[in-house]
């Protein structure tokens, strides 16, 4: 078996061969390619075991917190366990990495090192451990230990970001607000959340492409006009541009971050980076290359990230996407008319190949398919997402700062908002939103990604 020296020692040696030309052309190539599967051995077998506890029902658990809560709850370390009424009696546990799936606003202000205690249940989830906490239980606080200064400072800003939403949105509005700036669902209605599920406009949701995008562009145009009225001779080669790119970047960083460092929300930031990088650097960048480059750091900084859905369902739409655009790229035309039409074909296709893109995954993990998201993306998309996020990154990050700031721009936002979450609760409706049932074997999904990329990558010098 390769153990971890090994691994470390052989990714040193071909990398370093590579770096100063030892080798060259394919052995440079095999090369790297080995050096990074031997990094990534190296890097996965640190990662500690996962929870386990040889029970069913609710039991009390202390827990360790160590990890920020995000999209797949707060990562956590079992430490014990007991059962019975009260509960007394020892449970025989495995101590490991766990994710607390609980009320995130009783975490808040406790950073890595805090023990808590709470009855739940520890149950293995799509591959990973989840601590799924019993309704109403409270989380008693054993140890408390401040976040540090970086965690607190993004601690801080949400808690800003949320007062100032609260303040600004209007009542039925807020629960959907919050999803889209911060992440956080939990104060959207059950039936609104089946109302996107069903509609398979969940993805909206999600801190994902749709939102980094949005929020690096806006910054990076703004910044770039700003800086565009600076004198001429600061202003040559392009400088607003790229310094614009710069300040976009940084923008949909702090967003990310303060959104709670979604893993899809993540891999969009790479992907950004990489634009904004080869932008600075007058190249063009392949959207493959940087989608590729998102998969290796996100998976690099946290292996485990590969089980999450989320990742997965990301990467499989932004793969989609690219594919059916490599496949179906048309040549521009000069006429209005048909550059409309031509982006309204867009806007639905992009809907059908991200819900055809992502289908059998779906099917693989809760077991159906929504068909309505074939046509409902066409609307749901522009109207809560094009429509409605920019103004809404804008009202947010002001009202952080005043709540009279950022109103009016969150004014503007609830109008798109109010008629696209409208339009998603009647296209919900079963008779106009079929859900197929469909269990598949893991193995017929992964046959079948894996046929589909054959194809793309047959086809890619087309």
């Amino acid at each position: 078996m390769i153990g971890p020296g090994f691994a470390s020692g052989s990714a040193a040696a071909l990398l370093l061969a590579v770096g100063t030309r030892a080798v060259a052309g394919p052995l440079a190539d095999a090369a790297v390619l080995s050096a990074w599967v031997a990094l990534g051995t190296l890097r996965a077998s640190y990662q500690e075991p996962a929870a386990w506890v040889p029970r069913d029902d609710a039991v009390l658990v202390r827990l360790c917190i160590i990890g920020p809560s995000g999209d797949r709850g707060t990562p956590v370390r079992l430490l014990d366990a007991w059962s019975g009424t009260p509960p007394t009696d020892g449970v025989r546990v495995r101590v490991g990495r766990a994710h607390l799936i609980g009320p995130a606003s009783k975490l808040s202000g406790l950073g890595r090192g805090s023990v808590v205690l709470t009855r739940a249940r520890v149950l293995d989830g799509w591959g990973r451990t989840v601590v799924l906490v019993v309704g109403g239980a409270p989380i008693l606080v054993e140890k408390a230990r401040p976040p540090s200064r970086l965690g607190g400072a993004v601690l801080w800003a949400r808690r800003r970001v949320g007062l100032a939403l609260g303040r600004m949105s209007p009542p039925e509005l807020h629960g959907l607000f919050t999803a889209l700036v911060l992440g956080d669902r939990s104060g959207l209605a059950p039936l609104t959340s089946e109302a996107f599920a069903r509609t398979g406009t969940a993805h909206l949701l999600a801190i994902s492409g749709l939102h980094v995008g949005a929020c690096m562009f806006l910054f990076w145009k703004l910044a770039a006009r700003l800086l565009g009225y600076l004198p001429s001779a600061w202003t040559v080669a392009g400088l607003p541009a790229r310094l614009g790119a710069v300040a976009g970047l940084a923008a949909a960083a702090g967003y990310v971050v303060v959104a709670g460092a979604p893993v899809s929300g993540r891999r969009a930031l790479v992907m950004a980076a990489v634009l904004a990088v080869a932008f600075g650097l007058g190249r063009r960048v392949s959207p493959w290359n940087a989608l590729a480059a998102a998969c290796v750091c996100v998976l690099w900084v946290d292996p485990a990230a590969a089980r999450a859905v989320g990742f997965q369902l990301s990467v499989l739409s932004v793969g989609g996407l690219l594919a059916w655009a490599h496949w179906a790229s048309i040549p521009g035309s000069r006429s209005a008319l048909l550059g409309v039409l031509r982006a309204a074909a867009g806007l639905l296709w992009t809907g059908v190949i991200g819900t055809l893109a992502t289908a059998p995954l779906v099917a693989c993990v809760w077991g159906r398919v929504p068909l309505a998201g074939l046509w409902v993306n066409t609307v749901a998309v522009p109207l809560l997402g094009a429509a409605t996020i920019p103004p809404l990154l804008v009202g947010s990050a002001l009202g952080a700062v005043d709540p009279v700031l950022g109103a009016p721009f969150v004014w503007v936002a609830s109008w798109p908002a109010r008629l696209g979450l409208g339009l998603v609760a009647a296209l919900a409706d079963p008779v106009v939103a079929p859900v197929i049932p469909w269990h598949p074997a893991p193995i017929v999904i992964w046959s079948l990604y894996g046929v589909v990329a054959a194809l793309v990558v047959l086809g890619r010098d087309r």
